[in-house]
């Protein structure tokens, strides 16, 4: 909390509201924030079922979701980049 206000200190608001803007609409954001939310709430159910610390399973599951969130954005960034074969072509 303290980087971000340090960061937007001396920023006038509508470059704030534009990289706010950018940010939502980014799709590896997204899902970076979605998947690491869920398997936060994941994380700390199922360490509340077990009978372990509900938030250390969460920050857990968060630090989890956003490596797999990470991996997942890298591999699909890597296959959109991959040239498509044209019909007829054979695989070498």
């Amino acid at each position: 909390m303290a980087f971000t206000e340090f960061k937007i200190k001396d920023n006038e608001p509508e470059r704030v509201y534009d990289r706010c803007f950018r940010l939502r609409h980014h799709t590896n954001q997204i899902n970076v924030d979605r998947i690491s939310s869920y398997a936060g709430l994941a994380g700390a159910a199922a360490s509340g079922v077990v009978g372990g610390s509900v938030a250390a399973g969460f920050f857990l599951g968060v630090a989890g979701g956003t490596i797999s969130a990470g991996i997942m954005n890298t591999v699909n960034a890597t296959e959109k980049k991959k040239p498509k074969k044209k019909e007829g072509e054979e695989a070498k």
